[in-house]
């Protein structure tokens, strides 16, 4: 009697199976006939593009160690470690009273070469005059000539030697060669300077750059990177590229990549480390809109938005979103897509 039983079960179980088999048929020849429900949307609304980054931190290119050009004793500093300074501010005075001196003397020398020169010229003029009455000979005429040449040169040598002293003048004020924040100060009042002994060091605040290491395929992503940004704490920093050395270092794998701020500001600390992150250029389509067909992954897609089309992406992972070649403007098929099948009527919600 179980035996009988348990038959009537399993024979009622299979006929409830067909029937359930035979109503999932029919309301798929159904939605097949009279078109299937869908919502679509262009792949550009779809594709989403990752959120990448790597360690960074703030560099400066110009940490400047400002020397001595000229020998001479300190009379006057103007600034202290930590001050701020513009560009071709005087920042330290060296005593130049031997240079002046010769300064005069160079200015001295330059006037006397001057008027040696305006006699000689005087001179061959008149000796050409007298030369053609025939009153001198020609080679007095080539000596003045030559003398007056000389004294040409000489007030030209004169000059540069002038010029000379101007410009050793010019080296006893120390000058800020851009704007920046003294770090250091390695002089007082009173020392003897010779020429290359260090007397300051200055950073460049406006140089500062973002350095970070990226392996070699983060460094391509970030070449078409959409935006890219240095965050460190309460800092969001947008960057631009600037410069990628282009040799990886063996150790890390990596490559030195340098961005700047955009616009530049002085709120990046040097020696602060913080992240550089950036979007991808290239988009990525969520898994749930990829499925299976005829053992390939794909996307339904519709380009009448009257039937359906099973476009394969062969490259596709099942569980990974994905890159595809198919243009923004494709309208995707995205709901009704377990029982969706290629070439099946549509209706578009």
């Amino acid at each position: 009697m179980n035996l009988i039983k348990m038959w009537r079960h399993i024979h009622k179980t299979l006929l409830f199976i067909k029937i359930l088999l035979f109503v999932c048929l029919l309301t798929t020849t159904l939605h097949a006939k009279e078109g299937v429900t869908v919502a679509i949307e262009p792949l550009s609304e779809l594709l989403r593009h990752k959120i990448e980054s790597a360690p960074a931190k703030i560099v400066n290119i110009n940490h400047a160690l400002l020397a001595a050009e000229v020998s001479g004793r300190v009379i006057k500093i103007h600034i202290e470690k930590g001050d701020i300074v513009e560009k071709n501010q005087i920042l330290l005075e060296i005593d130049c009273k031997d240079y002046t001196n010769q300064r005069q003397q160079a200015k001295a020398a330059l006037d006397a070469a001057k008027a040696q020169y305006e006699l000689a010229k005087k001179q061959y003029l008149r000796n050409q005059s007298l030369s053609q009455n025939n009153t001198i000979s020609q080679n007095n005429v080539d000596i003045s000539f030559a003398q007056r040449n000389q004294a040409l040169a000489d007030v030209a040598l004169k000059k540069a030697l002038l010029s000379a002293s101007n410009l050793t003048i010019d080296k006893c004020l120390i000058k800020a060669p851009f704007q920046g924040q003294i770090t250091e100060r390695l002089s007082s009042l009173g020392d003897f300077l010779t020429p290359g002994k260090p007397v300051l060091r200055l950073l460049q605040t406006q140089a500062s750059k973002v350095e970070a290491q990226l392996t070699p395929i983060k460094s391509q992503s970030i070449k078409q990177a959409r935006n890219i940004y240095f965050i460190a704490k309460n800092i969001k920093s947008s960057l631009k590229l600037d410069t990628m050395v282009n040799i990886i270092d063996p150790q890390t794998n990596s490559l030195t990549v340098r961005f700047s701020q955009k616009p530049a500001t002085d709120k990046l600390i040097i020696g602060l480390s913080g992240r550089v992150q950036w979007q991808s250029h290239e988009g990525y389509l969520p898994a749930k809109y990829l499925i299976k067909r005829n053992g390939k992954l794909g996307v339904m897609i519709t380009k009448d938005k009257q039937s359906a089309s099973f476009h394969p992406i062969n490259h596709a992972i099942e569980g990974q979103s994905t890159t595809t070649e198919l243009p923004g403007e494709t309208l995707l098929i995205i709901s009704n897509l377990l029982t969706l099948q290629d070439a099946d009527s549509i209706i578009v919600e």
